[in-house]
């Protein structure tokens, strides 16, 4: 993306970058963000490793810590005219004397994702990138980066979302689109840490269960955390909901018992939850039914969005079993969360345990939502099964698969991730 040149995007005295960052590959040096590194700044990854000159040419120093593939990063930059800083998701990789004196310019346009005298993409994703007039501090980017600027603030020249279109948000520095690039890449939209219970519910069930569950958050700082939870009914379209947000005490555990029907006030629903956070939890859940004062039902620890089964990868779960009565045995159903902003195709096929391979099925799951398919095994074949095998396959997105192993005389059940 190109962006005009003026004076505004040549700051003098200080200067602070800062965008979400999603990289397949980091080998060779990309350009994340330039105007013209030869005369005046440049941000890039060089050997998974920030780069940044302020001055032009002979003017680099890398980050001493490295930018993850394969995963939402935010990256920043920041250079009061002395000292140069990087940061990679708020903490601090880089921290260098680079002596007095001011940022030089340049009358080249800005360029995302290019340089004027070095144009190699990355090839991946960016979103929200920023540019400061001032050299912001740590506290003020871990602040705010899981939020979207759209206002004015002191020191912001322009925000580029990068979302729908090469807009700035502040309206002063509009872009405009070269080469092969798009908007919209299906990629999930920043939230790190990001941890997903792959099914809650608040429903009736088969055999006269009733299924609720419970969550618990911990955290482990010395600081408070922001948990902004997120419902995600089944089979539908949750591209547009509305989050709560929770706050979990520093060294302790937030307990939401029931969760979907006492946090969020829904009954009669099913599906999955999303957290984000603004610092590392440990989060679990609990789904189970009732009978009279006994529960039965399973543990689980939620998944990272980063543990999903990416596309085109195929994952297992074993010890699939179901009866064809439904007093007795068990019965299976297979879950499905998919954790990105695309609708996806999953192929799934059931191994039995005699090595035969069935036929496969198919099933689309809309954008961060959630399907289940109750007695699985019987998409496949009428017998009694034991000891099988499903094998899940995503297409187009990243998906959480799961199984429910459900006691059919009790209604207990056993969660088993696909995780290999």
């Amino acid at each position: 993306m190109e962006i005009p040149h003026a004076s505004a995007l040549n700051p003098t005295t200080a200067i602070t970058i800062e965008a979400w960052l999603y990289l397949f590959n980091g080998s060779g040096c990309v350009s994340l963000l330039g105007k013209n590194w030869i005369q005046a700044y440049w941000l890039g990854v060089c050997e998974s490793r920030l780069r940044f000159y302020a001055r032009g040419s002979g003017s680099a120093r890398d980050s001493t810590g490295t930018v993850p593939l394969g995963q939402w990063v935010h990256v920043a930059v920041t250079h009061d005219g002395s000292r140069q800083k990087f940061f990679i998701d708020g903490e601090l990789a880089g921290d260098f004397d680079m002596g007095p004196g001011p940022l030089t310019t340049s009358t080249a346009p800005v360029n995302i994702g290019s340089d004027a005298a070095f144009r190699y993409t990355p090839r991946g994703a960016m979103h929200e990138v920023r540019l400061w007039s001032i050299a912001r501090t740590q506290a003020a980017i871990q602040g705010d980066r899981l939020t979207r600027l759209t206002s004015p603030r002191s020191g912001l020249v322009a925000v580029w979302p990068l979302d729908t279109d090469a807009r700035d948000a502040l309206g002063g520095h509009p872009g405009s689109l070269v080469g092969g690039a798009r908007f919209g890449s299906g990629l999930e939209l920043p939230c790190d840490p990001s941890y997903w219970i792959a099914t809650a519910a608040s429903i009736s069930g088969a055999g006269g269960s009733q299924w609720a569950t419970d969550v618990a958050l911990f955290n482990p700082a010395t600081q408070p955390a922001t948990a902004r939870l997120y419902l995600l009914p089944r089979d539908g379209d949750n591209g547009d909901v509305v989050p709560l947000s929770r706050t979990v005490p520093a060294g302790q555990v937030l307990t939401l018992p029931d969760v979907v029907r006492v946090t969020f006030g829904q009954t009669g629903l099913a599906g999955a939850i999303q957290i984000c956070a603004d610092r590392p939890l440990v989060v679990t859940s609990r789904t189970y039914t009732r009978e009279g004062g006994k529960t039965y039902g399973f543990g689980a620890l939620a998944t990272r969005r980063e543990s999903a089964i990416a596309p085109d990868q195929t994952r297992h779960i074993a010890d699939i079993r179901e009866s064809t009565t439904t007093t007795s045995g068990f019965r299976t159903n297979l879950g499905l969360t998919n954790v990105s902003k695309a609708t996806v195709t999953v192929t799934v096929t059931l191994i039995l345990a005699d090595g035969t391979t069935l036929p496969e099925r198919t099933y689309t799951v809309k954008p961060w939502s959630h399907i289940q398919r109750n007695r699985i095994v019987r998409d496949f074949t009428a017998a009694d099964v034991t000891g099988a095998v499903l094998a899940i396959r995503p297409s187009g997105g990243s998906v959480i698969g799961y199984a429910a192993v459900v006691d059919n005389s009790t209604n207990d059940s056993t969660y088993l991730e696909a995780l290999y």
